[in-house]
């Protein structure tokens, strides 16, 4: 039996009845064993590895935010936002966790001040996400949060039609004409 820290580091199985995978989990990598005979005793003495150093809760936060996004593009809300809960659990720190979370909340269009405030947390944790900065010029229609998105990516098209919204909301029809006009020439540039 290998030392554990090795099967960290392992790619190909020294065993074929074992197989491995690497997953890349925001610049560490992390193997999972997955065992099709069971030498559960090497994977207790992996999993006890990798808690030690946080990688089995950032694995875990990881799968379950992508499968809160799979959810959300399926239309299965509820379901996201379940997932998106335990990935919070597991890891609170993953900024992509708490940002799906307001995706899904802003999709079931039931409890926007909850999604405002998961997109401010992924804000916190990792400032230079102008989706989460468009998503609250969204719900809270405010053009400071839509300046800040723009701010970090002026070609998000998304943020200028929002901001076309709200300025026309405010009744400053011509910023609201232009910001659109930008809207529609940064569309068609993307979409050539």
């Amino acid at each position: 039996m290998r030392a554990p820290c090795l099967s960290l580091l392992i790619i190909t199985p020294p065993n074929p009845h074992d197989a491995y995978r690497i997953w890349p989990v925001y610049g560490v990598l992390y193997a999972g064993c997955m065992l099709t005979h069971g030498d559960w005793d090497e994977f207790r003495q992996v999993r006890g590895m990798a808690d030690k150093v946080g990688l089995w809760a950032r694995f875990t936060a990881y799968d379950l935010v992508e499968r809160g996004k799979s959810a959300i593009n399926s239309g299965k809300y509820q379901r996201a936002l379940e997932l998106c809960e335990q990935a919070i659990a597991t890891n609170p720190q993953s900024a992509d966790a708490w940002f799906t979370l307001g995706w899904a909340l802003l999709k079931l269009e039931t409890r926007n001040e909850d999604a405002a405030a998961a997109f401010e947390r992924a804000i916190a944790l990792k400032p230079h996400n102008p989706w989460a900065w468009n998503n609250i010029g969204v719900l809270r229609h405010r053009a400071k949060q839509l300046d800040a998105a723009l701010a970090l990516d002026p070609e998000l098209v998304p943020a200028w039609q929002t901001k076309a919204d709200v300025l026309r909301t405010l009744g400053r029809e011509a910023e609201a004409v232009e910001a659109e006009r930008r809207a529609s020439e940064l569309d068609a540039i993307q979409q050539a």
